[in-house]
């Protein structure tokens, strides 16, 4: 998630509430068992286009997502959406390292 998260950076987070807003940092749980950082690029109802140029309407309780980094990050756009049960939770600071501290985007106005 460089830039916004430095690697091995360590954050807070929260669980779900609702569907998260575009923008949104969330963890997410892969089908490997393996839980990524990564941004919320559309919810449901909105389109997104994967890797292949293919824009994709979203359907109820998916999401799609992206890494920071997106020349360099396996997403949404290589492995379509994700399931909102998949959603570990929303990511609220950052807190480590502590140069790199900070608030980031959430689905809480």
């Amino acid at each position: 998630m460089e830039p916004t998260l430095p690697v091995g950076s360590l954050v807070a987070v929260a669980p779900v509430r609702g569907v998260p807003r575009v923008g949104s940092v969330v963890v997410v749980r892969r089908p490997d068992g393996t839980e990524h950082v990564k941004r919320v690029i559309a919810g449901p109802g909105d389109r997104y286009r994967d890797a292949a140029g293919v824009t994709t309407v979203l359907g109820s309780g998916l999401v799609a997502l992206a890494g920071d980094n997106r020349d360099r990050s396996t997403d949404s756009r290589h492995y379509g959406p994700v399931a909102l049960s998949d959603v570990v939770g929303v990511a609220r600071f950052c807190y480590w390292p502590p140069r790199a501290w900070k608030r980031l985007p959430s689905d809480r106005a």
